[in-house]
C-alpha cells in the first residue's frame, strides 16, 4: 500500500463537514465517501447551488484525483496529480501547478482539505476551507 493510499482509505464513510472560507461564507459540507469497483475512492457533496465530485484513484502508479464542481453549469472534471507527499498529508495539482492546487490533510478527528485556484490563498474568491469530521 502506498503513502499516499494510507492516507485516503480512512476517507471511506460520510463525514459531517464544514466549508469554513468560501466565496458564499461559511457552509455545511457533508459527504460520503465509497470505493468503487474500479478501485477509487468517490464522493459528492451538494452544496445546493453545486455540487462538488471527488474521485481519488487509489493504484499505486495512478495517484490522482479528479474533482468537479458543477457550479455555474460546470460538467467537466480537473484531474490532478500528486504533488507533494507528506506523513499527513498529501497535495495534488493540475499539469502546470498553478491553475488547482487540492491538499488533504489527516488531522486528529477527520479530514481539511485546502483548495487553492491560480495560486491565491488568502483570497476568499479563490480559496476554500473544508473540514471533515466524523460523525
Amino acid at each position: 500500500m502506498s503513502a499516499d493510499n494510507t492516507l485516503l482509505e480512512p476517507l471511506q464513510g460520510c463525514w459531517q463537514g464544514r466549508a469554513i472560507k468560501t466565496p458564499r461564507g461559511p457552509l455545511p459540507y457533508s459527504i460520503c465517501f465509497e470505493l468503487q469497483n474500479d478501485n477509487t475512492l468517490y464522493g459528492v457533496a451538494d452544496l445546493n447551488v453545486s455540487h462538488h465530485h471527488w474521485r481519488f484513484y487509489l493504484e499505486e502508479d495512478m495517484n490522482q484525483l479528479s474533482f468537479i464542481s458543477t457550479f455555474a453549469g460546470n460538467e467537466t472534471p480537473l484531474y490532478l496529480s500528486t504533488s507533494q507527499v507528506g506523513s499527513d498529508h498529501l497535495t495534488f495539482s493540475t499539469v502546470d501547478g498553478q491553475y488547482l492546487q487540492v491538499q488533504v490533510q489527516q488531522q486528529k478527528e477527520g479530514y481539511r482539505f485546502t483548495i487553492k485556484v491560480k495560486g491565491k490563498e488568502l483570497s476568499e474568491t479563490h480559496q476554500g476551507i473544508y473540514a471533515f469530521i466524523t460523525t
